[in-house]
């Protein structure tokens, strides 16, 4: 569970339908935030984020940080704007068949095409909409 500092000096939960607050002190936030400093993270350890797992066509989530494709066919999937900053990892886990990604909003072309189990991309949307930051094996179309 994340939190959220406040200006009146609590940290509120980032889930809105939980009533967990924590007041806290600048020791705690500089504690927590490597010295104060905004907008930074440090950790000591990795950082593991959330899988989605689709069989078949559909829609790529942007709740989770990592989706695991498996295709049934020549099979579509659509992924919508993100919001700035934001990456996404998609892998074809399992070919039964060529997986077409359409982004919304795509910088590098129009849509991604994996045609072996291992293919990968690693995106990031900013102002021009999702570009690859990464890839193995994946063809890119205009």
């Amino acid at each position: 569970m994340g939190f959220l500092k406040d200006t009146d000096g609590i940290a509120r939960s980032l889930k809105a339908d939980k009533d967990i607050t924590y007041r806290y002190a600048d020791a705690d936030v500089n504690t927590f935030l490597g010295g104060g400093t905004a907008g930074s993270i440090v950790t000591t350890g990795g950082i593991t984020g959330g899988i989605q797992t689709i069989s078949g066509p559909g829609a790529i989530n942007l709740t989770t940080l990592y989706t695991e494709l498996t295709t049934t066919g020549a099979d579509a999937f659509s992924l919508a704007n993100g919001a700035a900053g934001q990456i996404k990892i998609i892998t074809l886990l399992v070919e039964g068949g060529t997986a077409t990604i359409t982004p919304t909003t795509f910088s590098n072309g129009t849509s991604i095409t994996m045609d072996a189990a291992n293919d990968s991309v690693t995106m990031i949307y900013g102002t021009n909409g999702w570009q690859i930051i990464a890839a193995q094996a994946i063809t890119v179309n205009a």
